[in-house]
């Protein structure tokens, strides 16, 4: 899959440029090719100024990244050799920039600027609400899908896009006031429910990335290696021949001895399986969604405790990682306490009814404060789409 080349890829960059990587020096290549081939064959691009199959590089814009440790002369002997420029930074791979830093926010300016641009386009604005939910769901909303599928985009990001989709349905134009006659989180219902369907970025963004270890596309020792020829397949923690990801959270002693320490059942960690899907799906049919999410955040916080030892070395006990785990557990638990859900429970009691084929129907609402009177109506098909509307202050 695509995604397993831009994980890869920030996986070996970031242990590229880190600390952990002590006196060792290493080199970075991006290749540009001058055809399009589904893939480059690892011979090719050992041999690089071999002629295999007709491919040519592309030495204008190939480039060479070294490790900070490398010295300026070999870094100039290596330039010269291999014929491509020596960068601090590489290029976007993948329409992504490679590495991304702390500031993940850059890495999503420039999905922020497409939709800013499909939304500017002249062509939606003559689109009636049908043709603006299809604007919406098939062109916006797929822009940022492909980013949102690797990393967990921040706050900010997504309280970005989520205006400019909500624009693109009630005005069409990405700058200026607008008015608003429901709020976004109806918008997101469905269409049984009194939306129109819009996907929930954040939780889409969450759906995506609990696909990375649904599909096993976590960059384990063994994911790697299967990309990269030479590499190491074995667990960094525990020195077992494959570290998969069932492996690094289920089975390696580490991650075996913080559930055992979270009050899991014996049967539950040492049950084999094949895959880490097959696992989690077992849970899923004897476990309530409160007991899964806690599993899933111990889960969460092993693998950030896993990366932390493989690109900083540094060593936690079993017991230190069930202990964060558990205050973040609580406190996600507090939080859905005190905070309202994030997709609401509407009553049945009052629940938009549709209208008899054929008709329409129009809801009226109005609000009296001091000195100011506000008004809104909406008009809906049999269907529950909307059809247009009106309000003031």
């Amino acid at each position: 899959m695509i995604h397993n080349n831009i994980l890869i890829a920030h996986e070996l960059l970031h242990y590229l440029q880190s600390s952990k990587n002590g006196p060792n020096k290493g080199i970075a290549i991006k290749i540009d090719m001058s055809k399009a081939y589904d893939r480059v064959e690892w011979d090719f691009i050992e041999k690089v100024f071999a002629n295999v199959s007709g491919q040519e590089i592309n030495y204008e814009k190939s480039m060479v990244l070294f490790s900070p440790n490398t010295p300026r002369e070999q870094r100039h002997n290596f330039s010269e050799i291999l014929g491509m420029k020596v960068v601090e930074k590489l290029d976007n791979y993948l329409g992504l920039p490679l590495p991304i830093g702390k500031k993940k926010r850059v890495a999503f300016q420039e999905i922020i600027n497409k939709l800013s641009c499909r939304l500017n386009s002249w062509t939606k604005r003559l689109l009636s609400f049908g043709g603006k939910e299809v604007f919406i769901k098939v062109v916006l909303q797929s822009i940022p899908t492909y980013a949102l599928s690797i990393f967990k985009a921040p706050r900010g990001v997504l309280d970005d896009i989520q205006p400019k989709l909500s624009r693109a349905w009630w005005t069409g134009k990405d700058k200026g006031r607008f008015w608003t006659m429901l709020p976004w989180k109806t918008l997101c219902h469905l269409k049984g429910m009194g939306g129109i369907g819009i996907r929930d970025m954040r939780l889409f963004n969450l759906a995506l990335l609990g696909r990375q270890v649904g599909h096993e596309i976590l960059p384990t020792n063994s994911k790697i290696a299967s990309i990269r020829q030479g590499f190491d397949k074995g667990c960094p923690r525990c020195g077992a021949e494959t570290e998969t990801v069932l492996h690094a959270l289920k089975d390696c002693p580490t991650s075996s001895a913080v559930l055992s320490i979270g009050g899991w059942s014996r049967s539950f960690i040492t049950k084999k399986y094949d895959h880490c899907i097959d696992w989690l799906e077992d849970m899923m049919r004897v476990l309530d969604k409160m007991t899964m999410a806690d599993l899933m955040t111990t889960l969460w916080n092993y693998w950030n405790n896993r990366n932390n030892y493989v690109f900083r070395g540094k060593e936690e006990e079993a017991q230190v990682i069930w202990e964060r785990a558990s205050n973040l557990i609580k406190e996600f638990q507090i939080c859905n306490m005190v905070n309202a859900p994030l997709i609401s429970h509407t009553g049945l009691e009052k629940q938009w009814v549709k209208p008899p084929k054929g008709f329409i129907k129009i809801n009226f609402n109005a609000t009296v404060c001091e000195n100011r009177i506000g008004y809104g109506t909406i008009i809906r098909d049999e269907e529950g789409f909307v059809l247009g509307g009106n309000g003031g202050v």
